[in-house]
């Protein structure tokens, strides 16, 4: 069994061909050509992509570890991985407070983007251990926190370089991204971690029978989980020259940043108004 078909591969480039022919040729493309032309939004939205890429395989890879591995139950292993979305659902409100008050606040992006990447290789040195320590909690704290810190600044950061018009299609436009983006973070764990293993071996993983793995194929397992976490952080890594654009871009735009109002502001202006008529 074979995880990754290279005959897709063409299949794949014509389909992309077909698709930006199409585009270039409709009245209502799907991805606007106003947005495109944005060099702040699309600089926003491929530095996302590339931190997103490498954050969502984190959990994927180590709900495998805990349960193959450290052969944890699946509630057990989501108790222990649960720091990395709490910390993440704290940073989140943070992030967007601090985006507020900078003028460059790509600058919170690229910090937390190196955060969680040096958290991810951090944690590559508990694949080969059956009993993860603290230190792993910890680590996937690090990793949540950094990427609450990334996620919240990119998306103001993309609206904002929009037109209030426009700022409905850009956030579909981001989000598409982002799920894209989930599919292949995933894509690359199980192409990578399962590079060294038996064909036999990836099949009864990847479909469900991740518990009683012999010695030995624990420790192909370990190593091919190891090298996912690695690419992950590669992959976020790629991300950090991209977000320095969008700080360039910030910096050249800063007087349109201080004038156009907050995003949080928008949201909560009805409610202010709704309780003046009380």
């Amino acid at each position: 069994m074979s995880f990754f078909d290279y005959r897709l591969v063409p299949a794949a480039l014509v389909a992309g061909t077909l698709f930006v022919a199409a585009e270039s040729r409709s009245e209502t493309p799907i991805l606007n050509r106003e947005l495109i032309r944005n060099r702040g939004f699309v600089y926003s939205v491929v530095a996302l992509a590339f931190m997103e890429t490498g954050f969502f395989g984190v959990t994927f890879v180590m709900s495998f570890y805990f349960q193959s591995i450290a052969s944890f139950s699946p509630v057990e292993a989501g108790l222990w991985i649960a720091p990395l979305p709490i910390a993440l659902a704290l940073c989140n409100p943070v992030g967007g407070r601090v985006f507020d008050r900078m003028r460059r606040p790509a600058v919170v992006s690229i910090v937390g983007g190196l955060v969680a990447a040096i958290s991810v290789v951090g944690l590559t040195a508990a694949m080969e251990s059956t009993s993860p320590g603290l230190y792993v909690v910890a680590l996937l704290g690090l990793v949540g926190a950094g990427g609450g810190f990334v996620w919240a600044p990119s998306i103001s950061s993309a609206l904002k370089f929009t037109s209030q018009e426009l700022r409905g299609v850009a956030n579909g436009t981001a989000f598409t991204l982002i799920f894209i983006c989930f599919s292949i973070s995933v894509a690359i764990v199980v192409s990578v971690s399962a590079a060294a293993l038996p064909p036999q071996l990836v099949g009864q993983i990847y479909l469900g029978s991740i518990s009683g793995l012999t010695a030995s194929q624990a420790t192909l397992f370990a190593d091919g989980l190891s090298k996912a976490l690695l690419a992950m952080a590669v992959v976020s890594l790629a991300g950090i020259p991209v977000y320095v654009l969008v700080a360039r871009e910030q910096g050249r735009h800063f007087r349109a940043f201080e004038t156009v109002p907050s995003i949080t502001a928008e949201v909560q202006e009805p409610s202010k108004a709704g309780s003046g008529l009380g």
